[in-house]
């Protein structure tokens, strides 16, 4: 029977949906405030989380130790962990559902393509998502062997157990989710028992344990557990909700219905907004080729997952409805616990942004009362079936290009990198580096952590302080931060950053201005600097305010980003050559700048910005070499 091999068809699917660009993924956002941490150390890792998580950073931490800091072995455990817990998810349906086959397929590849929070290229952070979910999944699997079979009952229910705490310990994400176990409990109980009292005492008699565990988890959580992050502290969290109660209440009453909207059928029009329909985008074609392949897989799958003893079975209960109800009343109460925590900390879920992964709690309910609603309007099997494969292509094709666009913004990320390293080979410590970054990022992932995101890997690339937990280096948006900008025309402002146990000082006068908006090199605002025609040119007060003497050139230390996490330094392109005559000019050195104009001519570069050639014609005019000048002038001219 293909029912045996369900849980490759999902490994299967995994990888069409979430693998196609892996190898070209790395990190973004907010991951950073983890991976610098990494690059220092276990026990670094341990503190990044102490504040708030603390059982999580030793959790990463021996990951780490396993993984590295290599990208692709993130994006690899990630990959697993997805897969990992849609199979675990499944084995769920089954045990409670074990005669609706088809459906809890159906409602499995629904939670598995869910096209909500489409986060899954921030491998280093949505691994450990996917595995908590998958741990809470097979616990609840196990509890329900624990009531049906009784053999090792005891060991049963302490593995289930053991596999749920750790949940609650890594992050509160998902402890609203526990809430739900004494009602699958009673609906597994009502299956041998109609006596209302009977089923009362058995479903707390299998609840206690996780009960009691749990009470001892938020009393530690909420009592004892001190922690200065206002938007995981319980106790601050209630101190606001009591300081005016009813106003409180009523704005997270206001969540509910949006959110259970939002989770179950907004989701699945993301593909309607992700650029899928630009016939001229190689990627598109891609993501729709892909797209229509795991439709096709999941269509013979799901037709060919029914025996003719499993149909019958099914029809009898389609034509009395309760399995379709079940499924839509279990879907909205899996939602509204499991979102109580996001509620609780007076968040809601968001269908653009860093905010969606807060559609994490309510996947699961949102996919059971997504079906149950469809296969109440939805006539025959095969219509459904139709219907559900129709989806499953879409929401493939949204990964795709959604996995994509997280590839351009990783090689975007690295360009700038690479060519501040060519451009400032060393760096004056406590040095704030301003970027002007419009044109370059892509609008559908505006970056929430922009500081972070940069400072990390502009840190990684020069010298460590001796004491790893102050960064020598700091990168602030201009576009974000203009009114900050301006203030610090005072020499005596200050400027300090911390991100988490990462911390940063400003030395005074210690500003560059970074612009990179391809498809211009990458350029350094100061003195007789040359700036970009792609980008808005910048007032002579914010120009002098870039302070390129930070800059050290003759130096034993050169900037480079570990090969770990960025690969091989890449080919010698134009923008190579540009940055280094870029640097020869600030310190005048006419000679190197001729001699690297003479190299790229050889070797036949150009650039895409045509104004790039005026820095080597000012070179060749400059030692006397006027007709070469002339030539690029009237060839090249800008």
């Amino acid at each position: 029977m293909i029912i045996r091999f369900f849980p490759l068809i999902l490994f299967a699917i995994s990888v069409l949906a979430y693998g196609t660009f892996l190898p070209w993924l790395g990190y973004y956002e907010d991951e950073w405030s983890g991976v610098y941490p990494m690059t220092i150390g276990q026990n670094a890792l341990v503190e990044w989380q102490k504040a708030d998580r603390p059982f999580a950073g030793i959790v990463w931490g021996y990951f780490s130790l396993i993984l590295g800091s290599n990208p692709l072995a993130w994006h690899l455990f990630a990959l697993l962990t997805k897969w990992f817990s849609a199979t675990t998810f499944w084995l769920m349906l089954r045990a409670i559902w074990p005669r609706n086959v088809q459906a809890t397929a159906a409602i499995t590849l629904l939670f598995l393509l869910y096209p909500g929070i489409l986060q899954e290229s921030r491998a280093f952070i949505f691994g450990f998502f996917w595995l908590q979910l998958a741990l809470i999944f097979l616990s609840f699997s196990i509890m329900i062997r624990v009531v049906r079979e009784s053999k090792y009952r005891f060991t049963f229910a302490v593995i289930s157990l053991l596999c749920v705490s750790p949940t609650w310990l890594m992050s509160e994400y998902f402890i609203g989710l526990e809430l739900l176990r004494p009602f699958v409990l009673w609906k597994l109980i009502s299956e041998h028992s109609s006596n209302v009292g009977g089923r009362s005492r058995a479903t707390i008699r299998y609840s206690l344990p996780y009960l009691v565990a749990f009470c001892i988890f938020l009393l530690w959580r909420i009592v004892l557990f001190e922690t200065t992050r206002e938007e995981v502290n319980p106790s601050y969290l209630i101190s606001v909700f009591f300081s005016d109660p009813y106003s409180e209440l009523l704005k997270r009453i206001e969540f509910v219905v949006p959110d259970i909207v939002k989770s179950t059928l907004l989701a699945w029009t993301q593909p309607l907004s992700h650029d899928l329909l630009k016939i001229t985008s190689l990627s598109s074609w891609l993501a729709w080729s892909i797209g229509i392949i795991v439709g096709l897989i999941s269509y013979f799958s799901l037709m060919g997952i029914a025996s003719d003893d499993y149909r019958e079975r099914r029809h009898h209960m389609d034509r009395n409805g309760y399995f379709h109800r079940e499924l839509v009343a279990g879907g909205i109460g899996a939602i509204l616990v499991g979102m109580l925590p996001i509620w609780f900390s007076g968040s809601d879920i968001q269908l653009t942004g860093m905010e969606t992964r807060y559609a994490l709690p309510a996947v699961s309910g949102a996919c059971l009362l997504l079906y149950g609603l469809l296969r109440m309007t939805v006539g025959s099997r095969k219509q459904m079936t139709i219907c559900l494969s129709i989806l499953f292509s879409l929401a493939t094709a949204t990964h795709v290009k959604a996995a994509n666009d997280f590839r351009h913004i990783w090689l975007n990320q690295k360009q700038l990198f690479w060519q501040l390293a060519w451009r400032a080979p060393d760096l004056v410590p406590d040095t704030l580096i301003w970027i002007h970054q419009e044109g370059w990022q892509t609008k559908i992932w505006p970056s929430s952590y922009p500081d972070i995101e940069f400072a990390a890997p502009i840190n990684l690339m020069y010298k460590k302080n001796d004491n790893p937990y102050k960064l020598n280096y700091w990168a602030a948006l201009l576009d974000q931060d203009d009114k900050i900008f301006q203030s610090q025309t005072n020499i005596n402002y200050s400027y300090g950053k911390q991100s988490r146990n990462l911390k940063f000082f400003r030395a005074p006068k210690h500003n560059l201005i970074v612009t990179f908006t391809p498809p211009s090199c990458l350029r350094l605002l100061g003195r007789n600097a040359q700036q970009s025609s792609y980008s808005p040119h910048f007032s002579p007060t914010m120009v002098g305010f870039s302070n390129t003497d930070l800059i050290v050139r003759s130096s034993n230390f050169t900037a480079a980003l570990p090969t770990s996490i960025f690969g091989p330094e890449p080919q010698h392109d134009w923008c190579y050559y540009y940055q280094k005559a870029d640097l020869a000019r600030q310190f005048q050195d006419w000679h190197r700048i001729e001699e690297l104009g003479d190299e790229v001519r050889a070797k036949g570069l150009a650039p895409a910005d045509k104004s790039e050639w005026l820095l080597f014609i000012m070179a060749y005019e400059r030692i006397g070499r006027h007709r070469d000048a002339a030539q690029l002038l009237s060839v090249h001219e800008p």
